[in-house]
């Protein structure tokens, strides 16, 4: 990751080096926002099982930044979600 959970950044910052799968939360005035309104579309993934799996994968990061999972029930269930690829 080159930021931390907190800092802001502005549209076009590089954010981290990932490999292929990066899970971030987009947040705009304090409230989180569907990040994929902010990926250009030919970069956003247009297969459905790759849209679900990242929904999936969000939705899981908020619970766990939340405090209502524990890290390894997190990691359990993140790598349930990717394998289902």
């Amino acid at each position: 990751m080159l930021v931390n959970k907190g800092d802001y950044v502005q549209q076009g910052s590089e954010i981290a080096l990932a490999g292929p799968t990066l899970l971030f939360e987009v947040r705009l005035l304090g409230k989180a926002v569907d990040p994929l309104s902010y990926i250009p579309k030919e970069a956003a993934p247009d297969n459905r099982v790759e849209s679900s799996v990242s929904r999936r994968l969000i939705e899981l990061q908020k619970l766990f930044g939340r405090g209502l999972i524990s890290e390894p029930e997190y990691e359990t269930k993140r790598e349930e979600i990717l394998n289902s690829l």
